[in-house]
């Protein structure tokens, strides 16, 4: 399970990269998140949250808002912590138009407008706000997402 000490509700920003990360990478990425997470703070007050490197692909921040809210100095700080990823390994994190897609351990970075174009393969939702979401729904098929979208 993702983040174990924090709830369910805790509110996350999901980053994904432009292209798949090394092991070296994940683990030096891993350890800045973690040192900025350690001292993550608004208006003085320490934030509970942790951060993650996953399936060598996405930035995942989460935050437990129910000890201690975010401010936009807060928020905005780890997005200057993302930006100094990206710029220290010659990664993008803020292309929102593309998304990873993956079909039994095979991986796609593909543009959000072509996803109709594989609708066996798994979409990670890019749109989840919550821990909860990213624990159960964040996989998910491309004919759901698409499906879902289509509703709202």
């Amino acid at each position: 399970m993702h983040f174990p000490n924090l709830s369910d509700t805790s509110r996350i920003w999901l980053y994904a990269s432009d292209r798949p990360l090394t092991e070296e990478e994940t683990v030096d990425m891993k350890e800045v998140l973690n040192a900025f997470v350690s001292e993550w703070a608004s208006h003085g007050n320490q934030l509970f949250g942790a951060a993650d490197v996953l399936h060598n692909r996405f930035v995942v921040i989460a935050l437990d808002e129910s000890k201690a809210g975010a401010s936009g100095c807060s928020i905005d700080s780890s997005v200057r912590c993302v930006k100094h990823l990206g710029e220290t390994f010659s990664i993008h994190f803020f292309d929102r138009l593309n998304v990873w897609i993956e079909q039994s351990g095979a991986w796609k970075r593909v543009h959000f407008g072509s996803l109709r174009d594989y609708p066996d393969w798994n979409v990670f939702d890019p749109l989840i706000q919550d821990l909860d979401a990213l624990r159960n729904a964040w996989n998910v098929s491309v004919s759901d997402f698409m499906n879902r979208l289509a509703s709202q």
